[in-house]
C-alpha cells in the first residue's frame, strides 16, 4: 500500500517465474557455463485507489475530481513467455564430488510492461465527459508504459547449493 498525492492506493504484487534453461561448458572441467533457454514470466502488480472525498485524479494531464471517478483501478503485466541468457559457474550433476555450488548472472527479456488503467464513471457525469475520463485513462497508461520501458530486461541473479545422497 502507498499514498501518492492526495490518494491512498492498495497494490498487491505477485512474482511468478519458472525456468526451462540449458547450460553449455566451452571449457571443460572448470564449471563456467554459458546458459539459455525461456522464463515463464507471470509478474504483475495490481492497484485499486482509495480517494477521500476531497481527492483528484490526474489522467493524461487531466484532473478529475474523485466524486467523478466511481473506481480507478491499474494493472501491470509482462509477455508470459521470455527469453534468458546468462553466464554461470558450477555443475550440479557433476560425477566428481557429492556437494556442489552454483552461481548465475544473466537477464530475462522480458519486454515493456503492459500498463492498463479501468476507471468507472460517477453519475455526476455526462456520456461525452464518460467518454472522455476513459480516453483520458488510457492515454494516462500509454504514458506509463513508455516511461517503464527501461524495465524490459530483467536481471537475474541466483546462488544455489546441492548435495548427493
Amino acid at each position: 500500500n502507498f499514498h501518492s498525492g492526495d490518494v491512498d492506493y492498495e497494490g498487491k504484487l505477485e512474482m511468478r517465474t519458472a525456468a526451462l534453461i540449458g547450460d553449455w561448458f566451452p571449457i571443460a572441467g572448470n564449471g563456467f557455463r554459458l546458459s539459455g533457454g525461456a522464463m515463464y514470466n507471470g509478474n504483475r502488480g495490481k492497484v485499486l485507489a482509495k480517494p477521500s472525498a476531497a481527492s483528484t485524479y490526474v489522467f493524461n494531464g487531466v484532473t478529475y475530481q474523485a466524486s467523478d471517478v466511481g473506481e480507478a483501478r491499474g494493472e501491470m503485466a509482462f509477455r508470459h513467455l521470455a527469453p534468458y541468457l546468462g553466464i554461470g559457474w558450477g555443475n550440479p550433476v557433476a560425477k566428481d564430488t557429492n556437494w556442489s555450488f552454483n552461481f548465475d548472472l544473466g537477464v530475462m527479456f522480458q519486454g515493456t510492461p503492459r500498463f492498463r488503467v479501468a476507471v468507472t464513471c460517477s453519475a455526476s457525469l455526462s456520456a461525452a465527459q464518460c467518454d472522455q475520463l476513459q480516453r483520458d485513462a488510457d492515454g494516462e497508461a500509454a504514458r506509463v508504459e513508455q516511461d517503464y520501458r527501461k524495465y524490459r530486461f530483467y536481471p537475474v541473479v541466483s546462488f544455489g547449493v546441492g548435495k548427493k545422497f
